[in-house]
């Protein structure tokens, strides 16, 4: 089983590497006041990534890219990623790899044993007085995985972020979504349509 999971620790250095974990205040503070991502635009957008074998709609209204794309390499072969940004610092991380074997939900107990331990790691290294959610099992579109939350600061700003961590045969697929706590509630539709029409085997 150690090749299931053998793309973790590559994934989280790149995750760090892309922003997946960066927080910043809105450009505009005054869009959670107002309401304004609680009705998403009509020109909602779809991506879709035939080599890894996901698609999902986003709104550019309030959320921009692809950025910061890492293609498969030599060095990464079989590993993508890239951001999607609800402002300068913020946004939506997603990474995918193709790994060596089907993964089978029959072994979702020892997936999220390593899991929990990764994700501690995590918050460990985003702030040490921080916290994070229990894992909670998740079924989207025909993937499956977990999910957990993280509460930290930085640059003395109180700060969120969201994994996802979602299996669908040989594909694993991390969504990492982070912004200001205050500005949560005014981002979080963007998030939440993500994962609402994220869809493995388009």
């Amino acid at each position: 089983m150690t090749s299931v999971l053998r793309g973790c620790g590559v994934l989280l250095a790149l995750a760090l590497a892309v922003g997946a974990v960066a927080c910043g205040s809105l450009t505009n503070p005054a869009d959670e006041a107002s309401g304004a991502a609680d009705n998403l635009s009509p020109e909602v957008k779809t991506y879709v990534n035939p080599e890894f074998d996901f698609a999902f709609d986003y709104d550019p209204a309030f959320m921009e890219g692809p950025k910061n794309v890492a293609s498969p390499s030599s060095s990464s072969p079989g590993l993508l990623a890239m951001r999607f940004t609800t402002s300068e610092d913020d946004g939506l991380v997603i990474m995918a790899e193709q790994l060596d074997i089907a993964v089978d939900r029959s072994n979702a107990d020892w997936i999220e044993k390593e899991l929990a331990s990764e994700m501690d790691a995590l918050a460990t290294y985003l702030d040490p007085e921080g916290s994070r959610t229990p894992l909670e099992a998740v079924d989207v579109n025909g993937a499956w995985g977990f999910v957990t939350t993280f509460t930290y600061h930085q640059d003395g700003m109180s700060c969120r972020a969201r994994q996802y961590l979602l299996y669908r045969d040989t594909f694993q697929y991390k969504l990492s979504m982070s912004d200001a706590v205050e500005d949560w509630g005014a981002v979080r539709p963007c998030f939440d349509l993500v994962i609402d029409t994220f869809r493995p085997a388009e």
